[in-house]
């Protein structure tokens, strides 16, 4: 029988009255996982015009779209846990699981399944007998709360500052085949309502709830001492994590944190708004909202680490699933049969974007990107059509003149640059997806793939304006108001070069696409931006002088002089960029 969740942690009714990110999410699942397997599904329209694909078996997509409702069979039982928290504003009632025990009752291996009236569960009436000695007594071991036999494992994967018309999946024309396999073997999805923001759809996701009820209404480094803003995700506001974990998962978190308040993101704590503090075992990752791959702010739970020490071709994309992978081999190892969470959300594709050499020389000799950007976007357009995960009847939007110019307009020089600008972003989409793709095989290595929920979303919100326009080797810079021009980045590319030097140096060579291709709520492709406010820790590592980047608290971002070596060379090289005393103190340091 399904699990159900307390009405004291969640209440469906309280989220519909409250979720208000622009249109209303109905999550997952409303369709048995017995019609999924036996295709009983429609293969033909979404809202919007947007097709869906006949389902093969569990892996299921979730793209920036159409949350559906999926409840699973009466069968599967594991319900209610999984569609109450991470779907926002399904309202289910299910009837108490049957409690098992695979072990003899009182043993120290008794588990039950409990039926999720409260969490957590009350404690066990002692069954055993006390007398006067042991050899006149029974012992009565608690039992171990455990999921019901067959309850599946769930992969929980998330992008960042991923848009629609990036990966091939969706039309792009930059090759995601782990993302591509997923929507192969399940569903697709179109219609994904975010908050355009890190930190309040993150928020959301992990409690299904608005992100206002749960103190994120802006990204954590700008929190306020105000109800919906503090960055707090309060108590009785359960996360899909503790949910879990109360019902006998194995629960964990790799990748970014940035639901974490900025002003407790230090080893000195507390830590009851980490990972660890919110219903998750295990934390490998970083906190806040961007980091350096090649030297991030790691932490393992709540350590500080740095495992990229003497290791220059380290990088916390591969490192991230390398760690994943064993988290998963030490579960199978131990105990095959627990169902295990996984929430898996790597700094792809957030600046800094810092992919190896080895994937910017296989995207650039693709040539993906030779044609231009005004020939790009009506090729993706065209791709989406034929995919059918757009309208048929959709209509490009007139091209922003006033703001961007045509790319037969440009001069060569313009053009190497721009291009080889999104060659870098491209790399690290691919490199990203592979590496998510590593992931997936360890499970079917395991033979469990049958038996686990992938759910991969494409981005937390759409390709970041951060950039501008014209692109900017440092993120710091827009944050500052500063606008680096074409022909001043065309002279910093050739001297620090892109590759091995990128790679070498791990600078903050913030190289993406100015100008990403998404899908509008009208179903008409068109540019469009978000709001900025990322980025705790500093990207800016030199490491020629062996230095690492430290994470800078808001209140003394402002004094570059005193953290003058952590700068990326570009923000130090030119006496032109100047910011004026008073602009972008939360953001990083000033240029000198």
């Amino acid at each position: 029988m399904p699990l159900h969740l307390p009405r004291q942690v969640f209440d469906p009714g309280l989220v519909r009255s409250h979720w208000g990110i622009e249109n209303s999410l109905h999550w997952l699942l409303d369709v048995t996982m017995d019609e999924v397997r036996d295709h009983k599904l429609l293969s033909g329209g979404c809202p919007g015009g947007g097709a869906i694909r006949p389902a093969r078996g569990r892996r299921l997509l979730l793209y920036q779209s159409w949350i559906v409702e999926l409840r699973w069979g009466m069968a599967k039982q594991f319900a209610v846990v999984l569609a109450m928290t991470l779907m926002f504003g399904a309202s289910m009632e299910a009837p108490p699981a049957a409690a098992q025990s695979p072990s003899a009752p009182g043993s120290p291996s008794a588990t039950t399944t409990i039926t999720g009236e409260q969490l957590p569960p009350p404690p066990s009436p002692f069954g055993g007998k006390i007398e006067r000695n042991a050899a006149q007594s029974t012992p009565d071991w608690p039992p171990r709360v455990a999921p019901p036999k067959g309850a599946p494992n769930v992969l929980l994967i998330m992008t960042d500052d991923s848009g629609f018309g990036v990966p091939s999946t969706f039309g792009g024309v930059i090759p995601t085949p782990s993302l591509d396999r997923i929507a192969a073997e399940g569903l697709r999805y179109t219609n994904f309502n975010s908050t355009a923001l890190c930190s309040p759809t993150r928020a959301a996701l992990v409690t299904g709830r608005n992100h206002h009820s749960v103190g994120f209404g802006v990204v954590a480094e700008q929190a306020t001492g105000f109800p919906g803003y503090d960055s707090f995700i309060p108590r009785d506001k359960a996360t899909i994590g503790r949910i879990l974990k109360d019902n006998g998962y194995r629960t964990s978190w790799f990748g970014k944190d940035h639901n974490t308040p900025a002003f407790q993101a230090s080893q000195d704590g507390p830590f009851d708004q980490w990972p660890i503090g919110m219903g998750f075992e295990y934390f490998y990752g970083f906190i806040g909202g961007d980091a350096n791959q090649w030297q991030p702010n790691l932490f393992r739970n709540t350590t500080q680490i740095y495992p990229y020490y003497g290791k220059p071709d380290w990088n916390l994309i591969t490192a991230q699933a390398d760690d994943a992978i064993a988290y998963m081999r030490r579960i199978d190892a131990l105990a095959p049969e627990q169902p295990w969470f996984l929430y898996y959300v790597p700094g792809g594709t957030h600046a800094p974007h810092h992919p190896t050499p080895e994937w910017i020389k296989t995207i650039s000799d693709m040539h993906l990107f030779d044609q231009g950007w005004n020939a790009l976007r009506e090729q993706i357009f065209a791709n989406q059509k034929k995919l059918g995960v757009i309208p048929q009847d959709a209509r490009l939007t007139p091209w922003p003149d006033d703001l961007l110019k045509r790319w037969e307009t440009l001069s060569p020089d313009e053009k190497k640059m721009f291009t080889r600008q999104v060659e870098v972003f491209a790399a690290y989409v691919a490199y990203t997806d592979h590496e998510i793709g590593r992931v997936i095989d360890e499970v079917q290595r395991q033979g469990k793939l049958d038996n686990t929920l992938i759910i991969y979303i494409n981005g937390d919100n759409g390709n970041s304006a951060e950039r501008t326009l014209v692109g900017t080797p440092n993120e710091v810079a827009m944050f500052n108001g500063v606008v680096v021009p074409v022909e001043d980045q065309q002279v910093l590319l050739r001297s620090l070069g892109i590759g091995p030097d990128l790679s070498a140096h791990g600078g903050a060579l913030d190289l993406g696409v100015r100008h990403a291709i998404l899908l509008d709520e009208a179903g008409c492709v068109a540019l469009r931006r978000h709001a900025a406010g990322h980025g705790d820790c500093l990207a800016e590592a030199d490491h020629r002088q062996g230095r690492h980047s430290q994470p800078v608290s808001p209140r003394h971002r402002h004094r570059a002089d005193d953290l003058g070596s952590h700068r990326h060379p570009a923000a130090q090289g030119s006496r032109r960029y100047r910011a004026k005393p008073n602009r972008g103190r939360q953001h990083g340091l000033y240029l000198r």
